[in-house]
């Protein structure tokens, strides 16, 4: 028996064949159950689907999702070049809005009071002596009290049955935490802490036989300390001995005594009169002088404005002035770095003279300083760093262990966030929200952490925030090179291999930060948007829901 085909069955059951074609297809019905049963089925599904359609429309709105095609490589470009024109727009408003209008009102200003650089550090380091330990110790206390109290509470949620005996017991053991707060006093400390507005004196017949750290308006040291000194004032003065290091942080020092450790200091004005010191000297200054009676066993390290070192230095002395001048004996080597250097009547070194200056008539050599070994006229970092980085085998060396390390970090961040790899940026609007938000926290974060941190009470949010920011700085182009990667690959056999999209998208960042002329910019941009992927996608992860 020959059966129709399918097509014209259902063409039956439509009512769509001629009238003899019909016929026939009715006289094999009557014979065949088979074909009898499809064009049943099909007149059903009919029936069906027309009462469906006389049915009353649902007064409820059909809302059809938007479809939205996720971003490809125009869209990442588009929108990174609209970030980039934000970030130099705003750059150039601010150069305008600073240059001509903040800069003027400052200028003004200083011209009735200019502040010194080392007066405010030492100004804000006697501060932070005064009125930042009580704090440190609060800070500390808190924290120590707050781990005890979790690990209790751990144990006895492990080990008690009922809320009540876990209550009973942990206010048991918080008791003495909180009279030990309430009552207890200051913490003992393993050194002496002296603090005073006005001036601060150890007198010569008395004896420190311990680290003193001191901050006030002036601080005189005329006795002995057997331990380090710590000092932050407006003006520092050691006649005395400090058989131990020497930390200064003022406007002046003036060191007229023994210290038998390295002295480290940061000061508008540095003065070594008659001074006797038994290791190195690390100085920082305006103005930096040695005169002729005071001697150093050890290194002489100067950067500053001016230095004049008329004294002994025990072996070599480092220069980072713009004008040094020695009429003094060293015992090894100089090495000079500035716009002028002089040896004066008197000077030896009994070393190798390494001048850094831009021209040799800038080296001055009197008849009577003498070089014992030989004087060199060294490149500076300047005529250095016009060279070809490109040409240089450290630098692709470099930029390889850049890339490895990307990507072990960045395999590491989506196996602990796997929402990392689905990272995506959206065109148009979505995109432009996405460089400003990052371009916010890039800028923002770390004036927000330095205003948090004048408070004193704020350091330690603003140090863990300053951690966060330094951390999704390094992660910013990492993220950007996940969904790079992950587009690069959308089609193909390797599109959820981690190991792969992180290298294409890693390699192609690399290569895009270190172009000529654009790779800052690229930079710049690639971290503004990778600081906003991370934003969104912290925000996302948040359980927020709206009211």
């Amino acid at each position: 028996m020959t059966h129709p085909n399918r097509l014209t069955l259902f063409q039956y059951a439509e009512g769509a064949l001629t009238p003899s074609d019909a016929t026939d297809i009715e006289v094999h019905l009557e014979t065949c159950d088979r074909c009898r049963t499809y064009v049943a089925s099909v007149t059903s599904d009919t029936a069906l689907l027309v009462s469906a359609l006389q049915a009353e429309p649902d007064e409820t709105p059909l809302s059809i999702p938007t479809f939205k095609h996720p971003a490809g490589l125009r869209e990442f470009a588009l929108a990174n070049i609209a970030t980039a024109l934000i970030i130099w727009l705003a750059g150039f408003l601010w150069k305008t809005i600073f240059g001509e209008l903040i800069m003027t009102a400052i200028t003004w200003f200083s011209s009735f009071f200019v502040p010194d650089f080392y007066a405010l550090l030492s100004s804000g380091l006697r501060h932070y002596l005064e009125k930042g330990t009580t704090m440190l110790d609060a800070y500390l206390g808190f924290i120590i009290f707050l781990v005890v109290a979790l690990t209790c509470s751990a144990l006895l949620l492990r080990f008690m049955k009922t809320r009540h005996e876990v209550s009973m017991v942990l206010g048991l053991l918080c008791l003495p935490f909180f009279a030990a707060a309430l009552l207890g006093g200051e913490s003992a400390s393993a050194l002496e802490l002296r603090k005073d507005s006005d001036v601060i004196t150890v007198t010569a017949d008395e004896v420190i036989d311990d680290t003193l750290v001191a901050g006030g308006e002036t601080i005189i040291v005329a006795g002995r300390i057997t331990g380090d000194l710590l000092v932050a004032a407006q003006r520092i003065e050691i006649d005395g001995t400090v058989e131990g290091n020497l930390v200064a942080f003022a406007e002046t020092v003036t060191v007229r005594g023994k210290v038998d450790g390295t002295l480290i200091t940061a000061a508008s004005s540095v003065d070594l009169e008659t001074a006797e010191l038994g290791s190195s000297v690390w100085a920082a200054g305006e103005a930096l002088s040695v005169d002729a009676a005071s001697s150093i066993a050890d290194n002489l390290l100067l950067t500053g404005n001016s230095a004049v070192v008329a004294g002994t230095v025990g072996k070599d002395l480092y220069s980072f002035a713009e004008l040094i001048e020695i009429s003094g004996t060293l015992g090894d080597d100089l090495e000079a770095f500035g716009n002028r250097v002089r040896l004066l009547d008197g000077a030896q070194i009994n070393g190798n003279a390494k001048l850094r200056v831009e021209h040799k008539d800038r080296f001055t050599q009197l008849d009577s300083a003498s070089v014992l070994g030989t004087t060199e006229f060294l490149e500076l970092p300047d005529n250095l760093e016009n060279s070809n980085r490109y040409t240089s085998v450290k630098f692709y060396l470099w930029q390889i262990a850049r890339i490895v390390s990307a990507i072990l970090v960045g395999l590491a961040l989506i196996a602990l966030v796997p929402a990392t790899k689905r990272i995506s940026i959206a065109g148009g609007l979505d995109g432009l929200r996405t460089g400003a938000i990052g371009f916010g926290l890039l800028v923002g974060v770390p004036l927000a952490a330095v205003l948090v941190a004048i408070t004193l009470i704020g350091i330690p949010f603003s140090f863990f925030t300053v951690l966060l920011w330094l951390t999704a700085l390094y992660l910013a182009k990492i993220v950007v090179g996940i969904f790079i990667g992950r587009t690069v690959l959308e089609n193909s056999q390797r599109a959820e291999s981690n190991l792969m999209i992180l290298l294409i998208g890693i390699t192609i960042i690399i290569v895009a930060i270190n172009l000529p002329w654009i790779g800052g910019l690229l930079n710049i941009v690639l971290t503004v948007v990778g600081f906003g992927l991370i934003a969104q996608q912290v925000y996302r992860a948040l359980p927020l829901k709206a009211a």
